[in-house]
């Protein structure tokens, strides 16, 4: 009997020491949980929220947020959940009035940041869509300009290029574009030839047919 109990306090020395060894080397080496990622399409949590129409892709102010938040995104660790609104009596419609009771903004889409109670009605811009994710002061209605809502300015003149090359092209064009001025400005200075005036064939008839009259008085005037 006194073996036996001998035996199991060995044991339980040993297994002791062995946890204790364990907990000093996770220790070490820090034990990272990773997070575990959401499945594609899947919204993950987010106190920054988008309320948008069922029709959404529709609806120009929208599409003209779409860039803004990938690229916010994209920026930031910051993810906007949406949240599409339009159901009668569902709670993503009772919380959307709810929010929107103290705003008054009555359209969509309409972001709120759960944290800084901040909101922004409709389209904004990126600036002060960036400052309302981070929970700086930012403008309720800051519409960005007409083109980049309708779309006009990507359909008008190519976006200028950056860089070296998008440098030196345009300095090569302003060469150009000035020497084409100085050129048409030495052509207008430049005196231009005054045409000759050729009379008509009928005027030269009847200056020859005078000439040849006069001739002839005199002829008859010298025989009298």
């Amino acid at each position: 009997m006194a073996r036996l109990i001998a035996l199991l306090v060995c044991l339980a020395c040993l297994l002791l020491s062995v946890a204790v060894d364990a907990a000093r080397l996770i220790g070490k080496r820090g034990l990272r949980v990773k997070p575990k990622k959401k499945a594609h399409g899947e919204d993950v949590d987010s106190h920054l929220i988008e309320f948008q129409a069922m029709e959404a892709d529709s609806c120009e102010y929208h599409r003209a947020m779409e860039p803004m938040i990938e690229r916010l995104e994209n920026d930031t660790p910051f993810h906007v959940k949406k949240i599409t609104v339009g159901q009668r009596q569902s709670e993503e419609q009772e919380l959307y009035t709810l929010i929107d009771a103290e705003v008054q903004c009555g359209g969509l889409p309409f972001f709120y940041n759960r944290q800084s109670q901040q909101s922004i009605c409709g389209a904004t811009t990126y600036k002060n869509f960036r400052a309302w994710a981070s929970g700086k002061p930012a403008a309720l209605h800051c519409p960005p300009p007409v083109e980049e809502i309708t779309g006009e300015a990507a359909q008008g003149a190519p976006r200028p290029r950056k860089g070296v090359f998008g440098k030196l092209k345009s300095r090569m064009a302003d060469v150009k574009e000035k020497g084409q001025g100085q050129m048409s400005k030495r052509r207008g200075a430049a005196p231009k030839p005054e045409p000759e005036s050729e009379q008509p064939a009928e005027a030269q008839g009847e200056e020859g047919s005078g000439a040849s009259t006069a001739d002839a008085d005199v002829n008859a005037g010298a025989l009298q």
